[in-house]
């Protein structure tokens, strides 16, 4: 049987890609953002198989690669206001779409028996491989492993927030996240518990991942107000004119205020 694929019509669904969407608590935390760029902090990712569950904390910026609409659904919990980055940008910036691991898959069990190995190896050592000031193959090891778990999650798993579990079944995969990580010489490439997450903030929270004003595409509101905020921080930051500003879109979320059908 001969197999035909139409090019135009594969090509146009391979392009049907959307702008990053990161999600804030607030349109405060928008304007910073415009100010300054993405600030990175250590957040906890887990992920596990059906015997063993790893939870690290890793230096990071988080987008999602969802349309806007679907984003106001799907990222709900973590905030209503959001800015849209340019795909161009984020691969510019070396972002990387997350690894999303089913729990009793096989590549799963290879994954975790990784860190397995790296708990019995002290932090100095995984630190200097990771930034490359190690030569050897078990260095190489080191960082294959650290690296590919920076940007691992489990399709499914415990949704927290603040400290209280909102789903114990929430689809993470349904993300499609994307993640910058941090790596720099004097910032651990990731750290065991919650003691030594506020130390190792301060350091992490200098750092932004920057931008321009070409790179942005839209932004998520729920009020009006909050609109004319956005634009006028665009104009102060970078200098724009109205008619520039204008070329910028805005969405609104108001799913705070309809009730859940």
């Amino acid at each position: 049987m001969d197999f035909y694929v139409n090019k135009n019509l594969c090509n146009s669904y391979l392009s049907l890609e959307y702008p990053l969407i990161h999600v804030c608590d607030s349109v405060e935390t928008i304007e910073k953002i415009i100010d300054n760029g993405f600030r990175f902090s250590y957040c906890k990712e887990a992920i596990g198989d059906l015997k063993r569950h790893v939870e690290l904390f890793y230096p990071m910026v988080s987008f999602s690669d969802l349309s806007s609409d679907k984003a106001i659904y799907i990222l709900r919990t973590y905030g209503h206001s959001s800015i849209g980055m340019k795909k161009s940008w984020a691969e510019k910036s070396r972002l990387t779409p997350v690894l999303y691991f089913e729990r009793n898959s096989h590549l799963t069990q290879v994954l975790l028996e990784g860190f397995e190995i790296l708990k019995n190896v002290p932090i100095s050592d995984l630190q200097s491989s990771i930034n490359d000031q190690s030569i050897g193959e078990k260095h190489k090891y080191y960082k294959q492993i650290i690296e590919i778990s920076s940007f691992s999650k489990n399709f499914y798993g415990h949704l927290f927030r603040k400290e209280i579990l909102i789903n114990p079944d929430y689809c993470f995969g349904c993300e499609s996240e994307w993640r910058a990580i941090l790596r720099h010489e004097d910032i651990p490439c990731f750290i065991t518990n919650d003691d030594d997450k506020e130390f190792n903030n301060n350091l992490a929270n200098s750092h932004y991942l920057k931008f321009d004003f070409e790179d942005l595409e839209y932004f998520v509101v729920e009020m009006d107000y909050e609109k004319e905020q956005i634009k006028e921080k665009l104009k102060s930051k970078f200098g724009k004119t109205d008619s520039d500003i204008e070329k910028i879109r805005f969405y609104y979320d108001t799913t705070r205020y309809s009730p859940d059908e």
